[in-house]
């Protein structure tokens, strides 16, 4: 049995009326929330998790929530500086596949989400026909340096944001960047 993280990553999760802000334990070792989203099991738990339902301000606390991860349209990991820093360290000497970057708008009713996706480099010149491909993303897609525009127009920018391939109702590319990532 795994120990639990001793600093539990915060997360912030958008439904389709609502997010869900929280701390996990399932985000430890050489795993990132992406692994942890995309695996097959069924549901996300978070602790000290905080509801808030449409654009109510007042939210409900739960010690605990299990999360159905089919019902999360996007979440942004929200790592402190020292959990960015043990994530390079893992990334740069465990290394990283070869990717393209390819800007994009993704429409995620009710949200819009913009920045850079990675898909593999044997995918080629992809551009406009890119779509919510299994055979080219996993459960969820990594963005960066991504923006989600929220009902109202509210945006908030993060440095990361996974969304839920299977919620994507449309892609527009803007701009294929030829370098390798």
């Amino acid at each position: 049995m795994a120990e639990a993280n001793p600093n539990p990553l915060l997360v912030e999760l958008f439904l389709s009326n609502g997010r869900v802000h929280g701390h996990t334990h399932e985000v430890r070792d050489r795993r990132r929330l992406i692994d942890v989203l995309t695996e097959s099991s069924p549901s996300f738990r978070l602790e000290a998790a905080k509801v808030l339902l449409g654009s109510s301000p007042d939210g409900r606390e739960f010690a605990s929530l299990n999360v159905e991860k089919r019902a999360i349209l996007a979440a942004i990991p929200r790592e402190t500086e020292q959990q960015q820093r043990q994530r390079t360290m893992l990334t740069t000497m465990v290394g990283k596949s070869q990717t393209q970057a390819i800007h994009a708008t993704l429409l995620l009713p009710p949200f819009i989400a913009e920045g850079s996706i990675h898909v593999p480099q044997s995918v080629g010149n992809i551009g406009n026909k890119l779509t919510a491909d299994a055979q080219i993303f996993a459960r969820f897609i990594s963005m960066t340096g991504a923006r989600l525009t929220l009902p109202g127009g509210t945006d908030v920018e993060t440095p990361v944001l996974l969304v839920n391939r299977d919620l994507i109702a449309g892609i527009s590319v803007i701009e294929e960047k030829r370098g390798l990532v």
